[in-house]
């Protein structure tokens, strides 16, 4: 639209509880920027780091995991350092794989509320 550009694109997630879910993100490597709390507890929240970001809304109905049609997709430094971090902390992390389009490897996260995270090396060289 003449006058007018797109600056962002955020994603914003209903999640069950926002609380928790800043805490798996923030595991993740995204920090809180901001939160908004109603009577003691967060019911929203941005979370980022550069120009990564992702917003967090308390949902106001039930979270169906296997309905969740939204698939997170993070570029990442430090890969396998991130993947045994994870693993570390019981997350479960999916084994990292080589696809074609990202040699370097990515590996595939579940959050709380079943959305999908898919966490990549964009660098384009495989490493061990």
């Amino acid at each position: 639209m003449a006058g007018s550009e797109v600056t962002a694109f955020i994603s914003y997630a209903h999640v069950r509880d926002v609380r928790r879910s800043i805490g798996f993100y923030q595991t993740v490597g995204l920090p809180l920027v901001e939160s908004v709390e109603h009577g003691g507890r967060p019911v929203w929240a941005l979370l980022g780091s550069g120009a990564a970001r992702v917003m967090l809304a308390a949902a106001d109905e039930p979270i169906e995991r296997d309905r969740q049609g939204v698939l997170f997709y993070l570029y990442v430094t430090g890969l396998a350092e991130l993947h045994r971090g994870l693993a570390e902390l019981g997350l479960d992390p999916g084994p990292i794989t080589r696809p074609e389009h990202m040699p370097a490897g990515e590996f595939r996260l579940t959050d709380p509320d079943g959305y999908v995270l898919l966490i990549g090396d964009p660098t384009g060289q495989a490493r061990d």
